[in-house]
């Protein structure tokens, strides 16, 4: 059904994401994605999705989503008729390493973020991967590496700042996307900075769809990631019923 409603003739969705009951009593709701992965920007909008809806009177609540294993604080304002600055929580469970592969003549080196539900791949700008060289990659990739979904981050930094391109593969659901936008990518670039500085960072990561900020928050003493934040506007474009 998600592979569905992810069609172009329906919804032409990134991603699609399902509202159940929670499991924890402080929690409003549980987000559970379609292939069970974790998805940074589906907890954006979920949470902007709960004050659209009058779930709660209060801007500060906590939610649920596949691939975190604790509630995710969210803090939601109207910043328009239909539009919500977000800032959310982000699961700070992860492993850290180098990460290289040889493919078709390119030598890529980068590091690899895992979190309980995506994997992501980083890997500083390469002109040379085009967008039928990372499909073709990433499918590859996702043979050998067991995660509900891989990313591939494309990164870059400039006088601008940073910016990213994502590519998002989910196994259950079979779908690959270039997505206009990655919470989870932005996140794993966050750590990735954070580690390497060894210090917090609170950075605006630019990518095709507009621009999320990620905040880490680094244990001075214990050098230890201690908190992770992401913080963008969601906007609530449509409601209504999917006929499939």
């Amino acid at each position: 059904m998600a592979s569905k409603v992810m069609e172009y003739s329906y919804l032409n969705a990134e991603q699609v994401g399902f509202i159940e009951e929670p499991q924890n009593e402080e929690t409003l709701f549980r987000l559970e994605m379609s292939g069970g992965e974790f998805c940074g920007n589906g907890v954006l909008a979920a949470a902007a999705l709960a004050k659209y809806l009058d779930l709660t009177s209060n801007n500060k609540f906590k939610l649920e989503s596949s691939g975190a294993n604790h509630p995710l604080e969210c803090y939601v304002e109207l910043s328009d008729q239909y539009s919500y600055q977000v800032r959310s929580a982000m699961p700070v469970d992860y492993n850290y390493r180098k990460w290289k592969h040889e493919f078709q003549g390119l030598q890529l080196a980068g590091r690899m973020v895992q979190f309980e539900g995506i994997t992501h791949l980083l890997v500083a700008d390469r002109d040379a991967l085009t967008e039928d060289l990372i499909e073709q990659l990433l499918k590859e990739l996702a043979s050998e590496i067991a995660a509900e979904a891989l990313g591939l981050i494309v990164y870059n930094q400039d006088q601008a700042g940073y910016s990213i391109k994502p590519c998002v593969y989910v196994k259950q659901t079979g779908s690959l996307v270039f997505e206009r936008g990655c919470g989870s990518g932005t996140l794993a670039v966050g750590i990735h900075l954070a580690r390497k500085r060894r210090e917090s960072v609170r950075i605006d990561v630019k990518q095709p769809g507009g621009s999320t900020k990620v905040e880490i928050v680094v244990d001075d003493k214990e050098s230890v990631i201690k908190k992770a934040f992401l913080e963008t506007e969601v906007d609530v474009t449509c409601q209504g019923t999917i006929l499939i």
